[in-house]
């Protein structure tokens, strides 16, 4: 199964330039993600539901290829590109009206037990062979991220309306901790091409948060911690 939808570009993920924003693509690829397993009936809710489990990201890595005004039309197209017995991946393409790829971005989910907090098989929460995965469109591959040293750089706190369904911080919320590192000029002078978030950890309302940034040649690398605990892992290439 896919997802295709047909829509123009919503303020809402806009950035100050009026282009499709980092943080609006990562928003774009959690509905379609969402909506996709909904119309399977494998949404978290379903999951829970059904087989007493959920969705968890492990990864999620974005590519910006082309600009998107504020209120052009696109196409988005989501499904799932692999499927195994520890989890899936689900590709989601963003294209203009000229069929031009714009955005490319993968999430990497696995489920989990809500009561045990054990990571359960595919096919035991309704992934079987009637569910189809598509071939990418394009080679697409996660980081990998070696022990280097970081710096703080900021540190937030854990509100009502950073948290999901599940109670915990909402992944997307992660990137809008790393997007609030930069100023308006830095990214517009060099916006981001790319971006990965890889999750290790939850938090929950309340938690303090670290964010911290080291700069390599080729990207920014960030960690969010809470106390010693690493939470999520990121890397920004602008």
């Amino acid at each position: 199964m896919q997802l295709i939808k047909n829509n123009k570009l919503g303020s809402i993920y806009i950035d100050v330039s009026g282009n499709l924003s980092a943080i609006g693509a990562v928003m774009l690829v959690e509905e379609a993600v969402t909506e996709l397993l909904g119309n399977m009936e494998l949404d978290g809710i379903s999951l829970e539901r059904k087989y007493g489990a959920v969705w968890v990201y492990t990864k999620t890595r974005v590519k910006l290829l082309k600009d998107i005004k504020w209120d052009a039309p696109y196409t988005l197209t989501s499904f799932i590109s692999r499927k195994s017995r520890a989890g899936i991946n689900i590709d989601v393409a963003i294209e203009n009206e000229n069929k031009e790829l714009c955005s490319y971005a993968r999430v990497e989910l696995c489920a989990i037990d809500v009561k045990e907090l054990k990571i359960r098989r595919t096919n035991e929460v309704g992934v079987d062979d009637s569910i189809e995965a598509h071939e990418p469109w394009i080679d697409f591959s996660f980081a990998r991220y070696t022990k280097v040293e970081y710096e703080k750089v900021d540190e937030v706190k854990i509100k009502f309306s950073n948290i999901d369904f599940m109670k915990h911080t909402n992944n997307k919320e992660y990137v809008r901790f790393i997007m609030d590192t930069y100023t308006v000029d830095e990214l517009l002078c060099k916006p981001i091409k790319e971006l990965e978030v890889v999750y290790y950890n939850q938090s929950y309302e309340g938690n303090i948060l670290s964010i911290s940034k080291t700069v390599n040649e080729s990207s920014e690398l960030f960690t969010v911690d809470r106390d010693e605990t690493i939470i999520v892992k990121a890397e920004i290439i602008r």
